[in-house]
């Protein structure tokens, strides 16, 4: 799957919970590795197919502060891919993305988009 075939399925991911609709966010997966390696490219973070909660010394906490992190998970890009969508108000395309994209908005977008995954998470 390319990048934008991804971010396709996103748009269409975001116009189905936008109109009231059930969909599966499972047909999101997998990620293209180059969606991943981009993003741990620009972040400067390790990409993670799963949290574990439990670790002793605050790694991988969801709660800790951004500027701590040292990974990012697959429902963190999703969250911030469908922050990026209800943002622009139009659909995503790879290559404005890649153009514009900016690290330090990245968790803050990544909270934004959560709100989208609420109801699954």
């Amino acid at each position: 799957m390319s990048k934008q075939d991804f971010l396709d399925k996103l748009n269409a991911y975001y116009e189905a919970i936008q109109e009231g609709k059930k969909s599966n966010w499972s047909s999101l997966f997998p990620i293209p590795t180059s969606v991943i390696s981009f993003f741990e490219t620009e972040l400067q973070l390790t990409f993670i197919e799963k949290y574990e909660p439990g670790n002793v010394c605050f790694r991988n906490d969801t709660e800790l502060r951004p500027e701590f992190k040292t990974v990012f998970t697959a429902t963190d890009l999703i969250a911030f891919f469908l922050a990026q969508r209800d943002d622009n108000k139009q659909k995503l395309d790879w290559n404005h993305f890649e153009n514009t994209f900016s690290e330090t908005l990245f968790w803050p977008n990544v909270d934004l988009g959560k709100r989208f995954l609420n109801p699954i998470l």
